[in-house]
Parts: structure tokens; sequence; C-alpha cells
């Protein structure tokens, strides 16, 4: 009896190389503006821009697309991975809005603009978008996604004191606003942590709606 050839082993298909072309270049554009950022206008690698939130956000950007590339291989639901992809992409959005709202930040320069627009937006455009295992992520995968941020406080203090340097004015370790408005970020967090889980569900059934027959 001749064994029947498995549909996996076909040759990778238009939209397999298309997502790995796209998942490489949301790739290479994080690697770009951390590098950008990391160098900070100069020829010296700033090790200090590792205790910034939007270095952090922007590698581990850098790290998820490049594992969004292996995972289809491994585990075509990426069940696994788009836990991380929800976390990259609450993280970037983090960068994004506190960067623009908080700050009061502006896109002047090249790494400022990769960072804090470019790579958020792709990132979030592939986790609205591309596929739909991340429908799937459970209720409470948003209260995970809190990890980072709370590692983050750690290192943040660790530079703050270790450096004497406020990287952020609104988080000035020692001073009378820090915990207070530390506990009103973190408060913000839950929602946006849980639009970011809810938008591919929104968008999957928009797309079911508009799939369905229109009826006379």
């Amino acid at each position: 009896m001749r064994p029947t050839p498995r549909e996996d082993l076909h040759a990778p298909s238009v939209l397999a190389t298309a997502l790995v072309l796209w998942r490489l270049g949301i790739a290479a554009v994080a690697l770009v503006g951390f590098c950008l950022a990391m160098l900070n206008g100069t020829r010296q690698w700033t090790w200090l821009g590792l205790y910034q939130w939007s270095q952090l956000s922007t590698l581990f950007a850098f790290l998820v697309a490049l594992g969004g590339v292996a995972a289809p291989a491994f585990c075509p639901n990426e069940a696994t991975m788009n836990v991380l992809r929800g976390a990259a992409s609450a993280y970037v959005a983090i960068t994004m809005v506190g960067y623009r709202f908080l700050i009061g930040g502006d896109y002047s320069l090249p790494s400022s603009l990769l960072e804090h627009l470019v790579v958020p937006v792709l990132v979030l455009a592939d986790w609205l978008l591309v596929c739909r295992g991340q429908a799937r992520v459970r209720w409470w995968w948003p209260f995970v996604w809190f990890v980072g941020p709370m590692a983050y406080v750690a290192l943040y203090i660790h530079g703050s004191l270790k450096y004497g340097v406020t990287l952020y004015p609104i988080l000035e370790v020692g001073s009378d606003t820090f915990w207070r408005n530390l506990a009103w970020l973190f408060a913000s967090f839950a929602p946006l942590f849980y639009l970011i889980w809810g938008a591919p569900r929104a968008v999957r059934l928009a797309r079911a709606g508009d799939a369905q027959p229109q009826r006379v």
C-alpha cells in the first residue's frame, strides 16, 4: 500500500511566503529603530538606553517578529506565539500612547519616528489583521502581560538609583508622587490590554458579518 502524501509537506504557499516577508520587515524596522535609539545620534552605544521602556518594547517586538517567522512551521495555529504577539502589541501601544500624550514627544528624529510610531503601527496591524488564532487567546492573558511592566519598574528603579537620572519626569524615584503616578499608570494598563485582547475578536466578527450573504 502506497503511503498517502501529507498536505503539510507541500511547498510554501504565496501567503506563507508573504507572511515571512511581512514579519521579517517588522523585525528589520524594529531592529533599526532600536539601534538608532541606542546610538542616540552618536557612534557610541548608549547602554543607559536599556533602562528606557521604548527601547525594551522595540527590542521585544523585534524578537517576537522573528519568532513569528518560525512559529507557523512548528505550530500552525500559533497558540503560544499569539500570547507573545499580544504582549508585544500591548507594550508598543504603551510606547506609542505614552510617548505622545504623557511625555509630549515628537517624531523629528528617525529613532523616535520608528520606535514610537512606525513599529507600534506595524505590530498592531500584524496583531489585528494577520492570522486568526489571536482571537482564541484566553481572557486572563492580559493579566499575564502585566509581568513586563512590573519587571520594568524594578529595572527602572535600579537604573535611576545607579545613575542618578530620572528618565521620565512623571516617575521620579524617591518623590512623593512616584508610587501614586505608578499606580495610575498600571490602572490605565488594564483597559488598554483588554482593548488589545478584544480588538481581533471585533475584527473577526466584522469579517464574518461581511462574509454572510445579504438578504433582499
